[in-house]
């Protein structure tokens, strides 16, 4: 079962290259929606992938509207992505999830309201505008992938471009993190072309 998690936000923080990284999240969940599938197409970009300290992302688009996002973790907590912050974690579009040790995915689409904090996009009036959502834990190791829409239209989402570069936010947190409140146990920031 997969659930797009919804509610208050208060804390998930990022302080990334050579500064101290500080990576939180908190929120209250609640049920939300399965995704949809997304018309498969060729990439439009170069993409991402990136490996480092056992964590791996691979981020490209498909077609020219949507985003594929695959993150894996050596952690049983939580994993997050954000996309163009502009100070810190301040306007990134964040996508933050967990997988319960029963298998159950909790999804959640936020947005950075400060430099160090972030709400749900549905508490300020947006929307959760990821689809097509997985997720795993399996041997220490959280999986999630989820697609979404490269201009959903929604102002707490950025908008992104195929073929422009875009700085990328990339978390986990703590082992059996289930939560949206634990701090992370790692964290950094790179950029990326899709």
């Amino acid at each position: 079962m997969i659930r797009a998690v919804h509610g208050s936000g208060y804390g998930l923080a990022l302080t990334v290259s050579l500064l101290v990284a500080l990576f939180a999240c908190s929120g209250e969940e609640a049920s939300g929606q399965q995704g949809q599938d997304a018309a498969p197409g060729p990439a439009a970009g170069a993409g991402l992938r990136f490996e480092e300290d056992g964590f791996l992302a691979e981020i490209e688009a498909v077609g020219d509207s949507v985003l594929s996002v695959r993150l894996s973790a050596p952690t049983t907590g939580w994993v997050a992505v954000g996309f163009d912050p502009t100070a810190m974690m301040k306007d990134a579009d964040l996508v933050i999830g967990y997988v319960t040790p029963e298998g159950e995915l909790f999804l959640r689409d936020d947005f950075g309201t400060s430099v160090t904090g972030h709400s749900p996009d549905t508490g300020l009036g947006g929307t959760s505008d990821f689809f097509g959502a997985d997720g795993s834990e399996r041997e220490g190791i959280t999986s999630i992938s989820f697609l979404i829409p490269m201009d959903s239209g929604d102002p707490y989402d950025r908008p992104l471009s195929a073929g422009a570069t875009h700085t990328v936010l990339l978390a986990y947190g703590r082992e059996g993190a289930d939560d949206f409140t634990s701090h992370h146990s790692w964290a950094t920031m790179v950029e990326a072309d899709f």
